[in-house]
This record gives structure tokens, sequence and C-alpha cells, in this order.
């Protein structure tokens, strides 16, 4: 039986613009050589791991490739995680290694959708730079989880392990985890230097990822090929956040008023320090600049395509 589903664990914000975003990237090339499929499935042991896996294998088919969009940020923000330390370790670190040791002793590839959070100030970083923030703790924990990933990777010769880091995740729609939505509504805003991942494109990414990686297994089914891959998953460059403002203005033709601070400033109001960062996007990775995916973000967003 061909193995040709792709699971996707986790059906928030990130989990669905995957689902979508790949099935649109099938369709526009007129291809049906795998499909995405949502895993919603509540998982506290390596059994539960075990379990899910097997019976979505039954109901949906054979996968050759998990990826982990589950994780906790904290609600209303970063801060919520000081508080909430223990099951944001399990979230952010212990699952996401449930999920790939099962994915390898299938000998599936493993996805792992990681952040850029875990760097701080101009760089630039690349994806073989050791992270240097570890302030807050979900930052600590999107770290460690990358530690815990290759170290455990080491335990099984010949798997795929490949992971993302996206960056301040922005889209065309209205929706609360949308970086443009969220500086239209905040009154101060921390003017800093910020790499960003325009989420359709991450999405796209994504899927010809996935088409590389499906190839392969169609071509050494019998043969394991390994390999380990950090990719800087964010469009190339970078941008301050008053520009950004400045380009939904005059886009939109809405004025907006905002209280510039720096990044400095910023953390003493917060419990949480935040982090502020330039990475460099990797060559395999996002190839449409920052400034054309805002512009087009920001049209799109106030429907004025």
């Amino acid at each position: 039986m061909t193995k040709n589903k792709v699971f996707i664990f986790g059906g928030g914000f990130i989990g669905k613009e995957l689902l979508a975003g790949i099935n649109s990237y099938l369709k526009r090339g007129g291809i049906s050589t795998f499909e995405p499929v949502i895993i919603e499935s509540r998982i506290h042991s390596m059994k539960d791991a075990e379990t899910v896996l097997r019976e979505a294998a039954i109901k949906y088919g054979e996968p050759f490739a998990i990826i982990n969009a589950m994780g906790k940020k904290g609600s209303p923000n970063v801060d919520w995680c000081e508080d909430n330390k223990e099951e944001v370790y399990f979230a952010n670190v212990i699952l996401p290694t449930f999920l790939a040791e099962t994915a390898w002793k299938n000998k599936l590839a493993f996805i792992h959708v990681s952040t850029g959070c875990i760097f701080d100030g101009p760089g630039p970083f690349l994806p073989t730079s050791v992270p240097n923030f570890e302030d807050s703790y979900y930052s600590y924990t999107k770290a460690q989880v990358e530690r815990e990933l290759i170290k455990l990777q080491e335990k099984f010769p010949n798997v795929i392990l490949e992971m993302h880091r996206i960056r301040m995740p922005f889209t065309g729609r209205e929706e609360s985890s949308n970086l443009i939505t969220k500086l239209i509504k905040y009154g101060t805003v921390v003017n800093a230097l910020n790499s960003l991942t325009y989420i359709p494109d991450y999405t796209q990414m994504t899927a010809e990822r996935l088409n590389s990686i499906y190839k392969v297994f169609l071509d050494c089914p019998q043969v394991g090929v390994g390999y380990t891959k950090i990719i800087n998953a964010t469009n190339p460059g970078a941008i301050m956040h008053k520009d950004i403002i400045n380009m939904i203005e005059e886009i939109s033709g809405i004025k907006l008023t905002k209280t510039y601070i720096t990044s400095g400033e910023l953390n003493k109001l917060c419990r949480a320090p935040r982090t502020n960062c330039v990475l460099i996007a990797s060559v395999e990775g996002i190839q449409r600049p920052v400034e054309l995916a805002l512009h087009d973000a920001i049209t799109q967003y106030f429907q004025k395509v």
C-alpha cells in the first residue's frame, strides 16, 4: 500500500493554514500525489501517540510524513507561559518528542514547526546559529525542543528531521494571530527590526518540501534516507514595525495613531522579555522578499485587489 498521506498534528492557526496551503499547492499543480490530513486527537503519552498514529492510518491511509504544528504560546501573550510552565513544557518539548519518536519508529519523515523567537538582536542569524535567547519560558522551551529532537534522532539511523523556524506570522485576512491585525489593534508598538513569515509563502514552501520528501520515499521505498535540516522559514529581508504601519496607512487610506517605544521599554512593561531578531532566510526556504509579501497581504487584507 502506498504511503501518501501527511498527518498534520494540530488544528490551530498554523495547522489549518498548512492544510489549506498544501491543498492549494496540489490543486494549482494539478497533482494529487499526496494528501494532508489534520489530526486533533489529544496525546498524553508515548502510547497515546502510537495509538493515534495507528488509528489515523486505518481511517485515512498510511502517512509518509508527520508535521507537528502543536504547541503552547500563551494567551493573551507569552507571559501566560511563566505561570503555566509544566503545561508549556509538555506541549512544547515532550509532546513533539513523542510524535518524532513515533514517526521514526515507523520510518516516517518528521517536520517540526519551530520559531525564530529563540534569537535576539540584529544577528543576522543563520539556520546553523546557536539560539541566544531563552529569557522567556516560551523561548526556552522552543530552543530546548530543537536540542531534544536532534539528540533523539541520533537513536534512529536514516530518518528525516526538518525544523522550520517561522517568525511573526502574517496573512491577508483579519485574524487574531495575524501580525497585521495585531499592529492595527495595538495602541503602543515596539519599533524594532524583525524578520517575518508570510504564511501562504510558508505553506507553499512546506508543500514543496513534502513533494521532495515524497519523491525520495517513492524512489527508495526499501532504503532509509536520513538527514537533519533546519530552515529559517522567513521571507528574505527584515522590516521595522513603523514601516509596516506606514504601508498599512498608505494602502488602506486609514490613519493609525500609535505610540512607538523601544524593545527595552517594552520589556519593562512585560513579565517575560520579548525578542526581536533578523534571520537569514534559508536558500531552500521562502523566496519572496518581505516587503513584497507585506504589500500583497495588506492589499488583500483591505480587499483592494
